[in-house]
């Protein structure tokens, strides 16, 4: 005996079922973690020191070079209190161009920061670096304000 049209049915809404609440869990973890790594970089950071093939620049405490990172995916950048630049930024968790291991990756719709930059923070620092894909790449560092 042949299963029905409608037992049929039932067994393909089942499976589409399954599928579309696989889908927003998949996307409800994503937005969860990705709301965790914004509130781990979210604060304000001043610049501390660039460290380059070419350059190794410093500036003290004080110096009012501010980037500002929000749970919401704003950012600004600042000299003392005068808004240079206001928009969002974006973090990735992808692979660098060598090695397995995954890396958050910083972007923002601020021209200033076009490189490829991952991110990290540590004790009281937040730490940008070129990607491992440039030759000749740089990190810049921003203490905790």
């Amino acid at each position: 005996m042949q299963p029905s049209f409608y037992s049929r049915c039932q067994a393909g809404m089942r499976k589409i079922a399954f599928l579309l609440t696989s889908v927003v869990v998949f996307y409800s973890c994503k937005k969860d973690q990705l709301s965790q790594l914004r509130s781990q970089f979210s604060g304000t950071w001043e610049f501390e020191k660039s460290i380059g093939a070419f350059a190794n620049t410093g500036l003290p405490p004080g110096n009012g070079n501010i980037i500002l990172l929000g749970t919401d995916g704003s950012f600004e950048r600042r000299k003392h209190d005068t808004i240079i630049f206001k928009g969002v930024y974006f973090l990735e968790e992808r692979k660098d161009c060598y090695g397995d291991e995954k890396k958050i990756f910083f972007k923002t719709s601020d021209s200033s920061y076009t490189a490829d930059v991952s991110i990290e923070t540590g004790a009281n620092t937040l730490t940008m670096n070129t990607s491992d894909c440039y030759a000749d790449g740089g990190a810049t560092i921003y203490r905790k304000k």
